[in-house]
C-alpha cells in the first residue's frame, strides 16, 4: 500500500510513522525496512463497508513477525499469556 494511502487509512502522520521507524517494533524493538500499523480489528466496520479506520484503534507499529504472531494468536491476551507460560516451562 503506498505510504500516503496508509497514513490516510490509519489516521497517522508521516512524522508519527518516521518516529516509529526510528524506535523499531513496539514489541521486539527490531528495526526493519517497514513497519506494520497494528490496529484493533474489532473496532471499526469490516473493510467492505469502509476503507478507513476510525483512527482510535491504532495500537502501535510492529515488525512483520510480531504482527503475524499476534494475528496467529487471534489478538487474544489470554492465549498470549498461555503461550508465555508454556515457554516458561522446563522440558
Amino acid at each position: 500500500m503506498p505510504e500516503a494511502r496508509r497514513y490516510l487509512k490509519y489516521g497517522i502522520t508521516p512524522e508519527e510513522y518516521a518516529a516509529a521507524m526510528n524506535r523499531g517494533c513496539d514489541i521486539c524493538g527490531e528495526r526493519v525496512g517497514a513497519l506494520h500499523i497494528d490496529h484493533d480489528h474489532s473496532c471499526c466496520p469490516p473493510r467492505s463497508k469502509q476503507w478507513r479506520t476510525c483512527g482510535q484503534c491504532v495500537r502501535g507499529f510492529l515488525c512483520g513477525s510480531c504482527n503475524r504472531g499476534l494475528g496467529l494468536l487471534k489478538d487474544d491476551p489470554n492465549v498470549l499469556r498461555s503461550a508465555i507460560e508454556y515457554l516458561g516451562r522446563k522440558a
